[in-house]
């Protein structure tokens, strides 16, 4: 909500705005990361929310199926914020993705 809130401010608005044009035009987004995903070495946790209605979860497995060394935790019941939704699933799955 603090994010949004911070809308109400022209100058956050405009910023914003100006993002959102980068990567987006009336057709659909613009950009995409998939073909550097396949160079990622790194161990990656993904935690995504199964009724995620901004980034569909179909894009989390397609995601993590292109990621040498990934982890992907699909929490039932959650939206687009798994961190704030459901801070008591993501913090053990984060200690022992961790550890």
């Amino acid at each position: 909500m603090r994010v949004w809130a911070n809308l109400a401010n022209a100058d956050n608005r405009w910023v914003f705005m100006r993002m959102l044009r980068s990567v987006r035009n009336i057709t659909g987004q613009t950009v995409s990361a998939v073909e550097h995903l396949p160079k990622i070495e790194t161990p990656v946790l993904l935690v995504w929310g199964d009724r995620d209605r901004t980034i569909p979860v179909a894009h989390a497995r397609r995601a993590a199926s292109l990621l040498p060394n990934c982890q992907l935790e699909i929490l039932l019941g959650c939206k687009h914020y798994p961190d704030v939704e459901h801070p008591a699933l993501v913090a053990p799955l984060l200690e022992r993705f961790l550890l």
